[in-house]
Formats: structure tokens, sequence, C-alpha cells
């Protein structure tokens, strides 16, 4: 719920009516009969001619505008394209007669009109782009093209960029906008001079409902349902979801109210909350299914709750599955507790910040946090008898800030993955509060603007680029230099990983780096986190002048594998042991957790050093070192807690994958046997008495698995085991107590797994 609430008055009057959006355009469009087919072919054919003769009049000239002055008629070359390219459309497909010839034919005939290559530009077989001689005259060989009857069309091949238009940001003229200082701060008032549409991605607002008549969104919503009053109604009650909508897809431009983050994505709205904003899991669970199966591409849940249901995880599991983009508010508590959905692993987690980029002192944190949105004071549509607008805060106002910039991202490449989606937010957050990766910022504030470009991934310009040196280690430090800028113009530089992955970079944390006064860019690419092995493609975009420069480099190392490898040895200290065994040392706060929670017994020896991992669990990179039976995980976030170092689920890890029969009954626990409906499996004999004695649920986790038998991988033996979340039991009768109880390697077996070490 949001804290506050504060009115503004209505800009138009209420009860404003229009035909729904997704009601039919013409009863012309629904005919199928084919003797009414060849009427629609009939009447379509007259509408052309009328409109064409409209526009022939209009484009007479009229007596009045005589000495009105206008702007000149662009020229064709002067938009930007790339050199020496042609796109050709033929009448027919010419390589199989239709047309100059078939395909020997056809080579012949591009010969004679000079053309160096040819190659299908649209699928179609009529389509191509052909590529001539730079120094050619593209005018005279386009002409010569045209007087060929079989072509129906030959155009300069137009480099596409996301700003053509003004070059600085869109001032909408809608009559609140002033009050909203959300837009620019994450730079989302620079994208609406061409991305204004968003469309065509739906966004499903999980919430309060929708105002159906508010006249800067009924123009935006598509059908949804009310699973509170189970009908296909989800009219607002509240105020609270047309306020999350209005900052998703507000109208703007539109002379009235607020702008939106994307002014025409899609709004499904789904009531799953009532009157007093509240609503049970079950309408959650309805309302995140319904949205799925009815094709909406993110869903935004601006509720939730501090505590976790199975029922809700395995709803937002479904919506996660089919690829869908799930985007939650932290919660309105700065108490350190978990809200869900949120803190399901792959949601994205919205957080509030302020207009002077600090977090609000209301909103909940932890290490689920991924980013952080304006969520103080933010102006946007309302309904409260009647349509209006208010100013509200809390974290629902921030989550559809995330959402909105999600679909200004699919709309320029649609084929993002959920896991791209929060590699480039990451990438270009502002880092704000904490620095680097905190719990009440997560990576940072969002940053629109750069999230789009990224996203966009525009193709290289002909300017050169290079880093130095070409290849290394992880380790290295390279150097990006590139030329043909506009001399100071803010340039957006990210790399992506053979993984998909994104670094970005900037100066100083501020938004972007920026070219020289000779145009020419020097950055170097060093991050915090370590850069994959493999090919790495670094991507230079000018902002204004919409240059791209891009080159590759090779990772031939990477830390991960170094940290493996065995290291001289060092004295011994307080602070720090070395192990000879192993070749590998333990110190601070790894050391302290190893020593209190059974270290060698339990944990073995290290097998690496320290280094940063991303994490399999919530996809954050976190300090992490190998044991021979788990991984430790360095949490700073709960620096001085018995959080602080977390375990590795590596139970769960080597298991994925396989389905283990549950308990035969649910039981009562008692001294010899317990039972965890959490789980749904059982502890007994040996097993219970060993996770009893070292370390229970806090070192372990819930069993995952009844006992049974199994090979073991050091020796090729059967043994009796029973996995739980962060290892494996083993037991070896030939062995006296307290040593007929082991546990798995899990910790080698997984770095295997990895490649961190040989098989």
């Amino acid at each position: 719920m949001l804290a506050s609430v504060a009115y503004v008055q209505p800009l138009l009057p209420i009860g404003v009516t229009a035909r729904a959006p997704w009601a039919s355009a013409s009863p012309i469009d629904r005919l199928t009969h084919p003797a009414e087919e060849m009427f629609v072919r009939v009447v379509r054919r007259i509408m052309l001619l009328v409109a064409l003769l409209a526009v022939a009049l209009m484009a007479a000239p009229h007596p009045s505008a005589a000495s009105v002055g206008g702007p000149p008629a662009r020229d064709l070359w002067s938009y930007e394209h790339v050199a020496g390219d042609l796109l050709v459309g033929f009448r027919g497909d010419p390589r199989f007669g239709a047309g100059p010839g078939p395909s020997g034919a056809f080579d012949r005939y591009l010969s004679a009109f000079g053309v160096r290559s040819a190659s299908p530009a649209l699928g179609d077989g009529r389509t191509f782009r052909l590529h001539f001689d730079t120094a050619d005259d593209l005018a005279t060989r386009r002409q010569h093209l045209l007087n060929d009857p079989n072509v129906a069309f030959a155009e300069p091949n137009y480099l596409l960029d996301m700003y053509s238009g003004p070059t600085g940001p869109t001032v909408p003229n809608d009559e609140n906008y002033k009050q909203q200082w959300g837009p620019t701060k994450v730079g989302a008032d620079q994208t609406w001079n061409t991305l204004t549409t968003g469309g065509p991605i739906v966004i499903a607002m999980l919430d309060t409902g929708v105002s159906p008549t508010h006249p800067d969104l009924k123009d935006q919503l598509r059908p949804g349902f009310d699973f509170i009053g189970n009908d296909p109604n989800p009219a607002d009650d509240n105020g609270h979801g047309t306020f999350t909508a209005g900052i998703v897809a507000a109208t703007g431009n539109n002379g009235i109210g607020v702008a939106g983050i994307t002014w025409g994505a899609r709004v499904m709205p789904i009531k799953i909350l009532d009157q007093d904003g509240r609503g049970p899991v079950s309408a959650f669970s309805q309302g995140i299914r319904y949205a799925v199966d009815q094709g909406a591409q993110i869903v935004n849940v601006s509720a939730g709750i501090p505590v976790p249901s199975q029922a809700m995880e395995a709803a937002v599991a479904y919506a996660i599955g089919k690829g869908r983009i799930v985007v939650a508010a932290s919660g309105n508590q700065a108490d350190g507790v978990q809200n869900y959905p949120a803190a399901y692993p792959n949601v994205i987690a919205v957080s509030a910040s302020t207009r002077e980029d600090r977090i609000a002192e209301f909103s909940s944190y932890g290490s689920f946090v991924w980013v952080a949105a304006p969520g103080k004071d933010v102006v946007s549509t309302y309904y409260k008898e009647g349509d209006t607008y208010a100013q509200l805060s809390g974290t629902s106002a921030s989550t559809p800030y995330v959402s909105g910039t999600i679909a200004l991202m699919l709309s320029q490449r649609g084929d993002l993955s959920p896991k791209v989606i929060r590699e480039i937010l990451k990438a270009t957050a502002v880092d704000i509060d904490a620095a680097g990766f905190d719990p009440k910022a997560g990576y940072g504030r969002l940053d629109t603007l750069h999230s789009v470009i990224i996203a966009t991934n525009p193709p290289p310009t002909l300017i050169g680029a290079t880093v130095t040196p070409a290849s290394g280690k992880d380790t290295d430090a390279f150097l990006l230099t590139a030329a043909g800028f506009e001399p100071n113009e803010p340039v957006t530089v990210w790399i992506t990983s053979p993984a998909g992955s994104y670094r970005y970079f900037s100066t100083l944390n501020t938004a972007q780096a920026y070219a020289g006064a000779n145009g020419n860019v020097r950055l170097a690419l060093s991050t915090s986190e370590p850069l994959l092995e493999g090919k790495q493609v670094v991507t230079a975009y000018g902002e204004r002048s919409k240059r791209v420069a891009s080159a590759t480099f090779e990772v031939k190392q990477s830390v991960s594998t170094k940290a493996f490898e065995r290291i001289a040895p060092i004295p011994n200290t307080d602070a720090k042991v070395y192990f000879a065994e192993t070749g590998h040392t333990l110190g601070n706060a790894f050391l302290r957790y190893w020593e209190a929670n059974g270290g060698l017994a339990i944990f073995g020896f290290p097998i690496s050093e320290e280094f940063t991992e991303v994490s399999k669990v919530d996809n954050k990179p976190y300090t992490v070192q190998y044991f021979e039976r788990n991984r430790f995980e360095f949490h700073p976030e709960n620096a001085g807690t018995d959080f602080e170092v977390l375990l590795g689920l590596l139970g769960n890890d080597q298991t994925k994958g396989r389905k283990f029969d549950p308990a035969l009954a649910p039981f009562n626990t008692t001294e010899s046997r317990a039972y965890f409906p959490e789980t749904r499996h059982s502890l007994s004999a040996e097993f219970l008495q060993y996770w009893r004695e070292n370390g229970g649920l806090a070192v372990f986790g819930y069993p995952i698995s009844e006992p049974f038998q199994e090979v073991n991988k050091d020796n090729s033996k059967v043994y009796l085991v029973q996995y739980f979340e962060r290892n494996r039991f083993e037991l070896h009768p030939e062995n006296s107590y307290p040593y007929n109880v082991l546990l798995g390697r899990l910790g080698v077996e997984i770095a295997r797994e990895q490649g961190y070490l040989g098989r």
C-alpha cells in the first residue's frame, strides 16, 4: 500500500466515454463468405481511390498558401544510410522467371547494373539488398533500376536510430507534467522522440483494477478480469491500480494530466485487491496465470505479503517458466523483512528512491532488491469517486517505472529474454546509497535511457575502434580506443559477454562517458566483477551523432578457474590460515564461520581462493569460496549478523532435474523420527542423529529426499544416502560412531561440473 495521498484536481470532466479500444474497427473486417470477400475487395478499392483523390487535392497548391514559407523537401540522400547499399523490391521473384529471369539470368542482370553482391532482405523472394562499389553514384544506379518495369522500388539502406527528430528530450504538453520529476530523473523523457508507443507490449497490472473511463488511460486498456468479484469488469474501486497504471502508460503529449513512461503500451487490468487494497493469494495466483495465458509479457505487482506462500510461488514460477517478466514492489516497511512475490527468484524487486537519489525512508530492503526507482511524491492518474490525479509515495509507485522501462526495451527488441533484461537493468543502474550492490538500492537507481540504448543494440557504423590488448586474462587492463564521435558528446559504452550478460561503463559514476574534444574515446574496461572467459564485444554509442563503434577482445582465462590453482605457502596468522593439503588459504569472515560451524569435519579443506561468482538462486554476484563439501557466500548486507556468511544450496544444485518421492505419509515428529512439511520428507536413525548434532537446519537445510541407495562418485561403491538442501549424507556402517555418517564432497563435484577443476 502507498504511504501518503494528496489529490490533484481533475483536468477533464468526469464521464468522458469512448468506444472500447478492443472493439472491432469495422464490420467489413468480420466478413468471411467468398461473395462477401469479393464485395470487400471492391469496397476497399473504391475507398483507396477516394483516399488517393483526397491526397491529390490536399497536395494541390492552395491560393491562400502561395506566400507561406515552409521547410524544403528533404533530399533522398540526406538521411544517414549504408554506403554502397540499395534496397530493391521486384514485382515478382526474379530468381524464378517472374521478372528478369531464373537465377543465372538474375546474376547477369545484377552484374549489368554494377552490383557487387546481393542478399535477400525480407525473405519474401522479391526484396534484395544490393551492394555497389562505395565510389559509385548510387542516385544514378537507383534511377537505372527504376527504369526497369520489373522493379517496384529502389531506396537507400537507411540506418535506423532511436532518436530521429530532436536530439534533446521531448517535453510533453501534459498539464501536470511539470510535477513529474521521475521521468527526467531516469532519462525516460530522452526516449520519447521515437519510442513513445512502447507497443504492442501488454503489461498486466495486478492491483485494485483500473478506471475504464479515465481520460489518460481509457485508450490504453485491454480486457482484464476481476478476481475479487469474479467477473470480467476490473474497474477500480480504490484508486491504487489506476495510479500505478498511469505511471506505466498514461497518454503523453495530449494536453491533459500526466505522461506515462511508455505512452503506447497496453494495460491489462487484473483486479486482485478489493476496495480496501487487500486481496487473497488465491486471487493473485489466478490473476497472474490469467495474465500469462492472455498474452501479457510483463506482470506488474505493486502489492505483497511478508511471508512466503507456496501457492504464490507456484504461480510466479508458472509466469517465469512461460518467459514472462515479473516486477514487484519491495514493500513499505523498512524493517529488513523479505516481502513476496518480490523476494522470489527471478522476480525484479524494486525499492523506492527520492528526487535526491536517496532511498526513501519507508522502502523495504534486503538482498532480494534488484533496482530502485522513483517512489516519493509521484504524480499520476487516480480514481476517487471519479477520475482525477494524485501525488502518492510508496514502492507501489516505483515498480511501474521499471515495468514501463522494460516495455520500451521489448518494443525495440522483442527477443530479449527475462535474464537479459535483468542483466541490462543491473548493468545500467546508477549507483546510489552504499557503493556497489546494497540491500536498499540493489544494483542502483533505474536508468531508462541507457537500458533502452543497450537493449536496442544498434549495428556499428564505419568508425574505428580497437581494444588493447586484444586478448589476455581477466585480470589484465583492457583499453578501448574509438574515433569518429562528435566532440565532447556523451557516449554509452557496454560489453556483451559470451553468456549474453552486459557490463556498462561510465566515468565517475555519472550517467555516461564522454568523447574528447577531438571526438575520440579512451576508456579502461575495468569492472568490479571479473569478465567471463571467451570473446567479448564492446560497443560505444554516440548519443548525439548516433555513431556506433564496435570491437572484440578475448578473455583467455576466467578468475574463477585461476582461483582453484594452488598458491605458494604463506605464514599463518589469526586472520588467515594456509592449508598445505590443498594449497589454499582461508581468512576473515569465512575463517570465522568455518571454525564456528564444524570446520574440517563438516566443510573439509578449502579448494579455492575467494572469488566473485553469480548465485544461481538470485542471479547476483557474491564473494565465494569453495570447500570440499560446500561453498561459502559472503553477504555484506548482513554484516555483523549470523547471516553474514551463507552456505550454497549444493544439494539442490546437484539434484536439479531429479524427482524424489515424498515420505509415505505425514507424521508427528518424535525423538527418533522427524517430518518436515516444508519439503514433505523425513529424517530418522543415524542421519537424524548426525543432523541434530552437527548444525541441523542452519548448516544442512531441509531434507529433499528420503534415504536411498546410490553409487558414491569417489570410489564407485553403493551407500545409503539422503540429500539435503546443502549436502548429502552417506551411511558407512563399516565405521564406528561418529564416523558412520560422512558428508558428500559436493563442493568438489559442483566445481568439476562448473569446469573449475579437472575431471
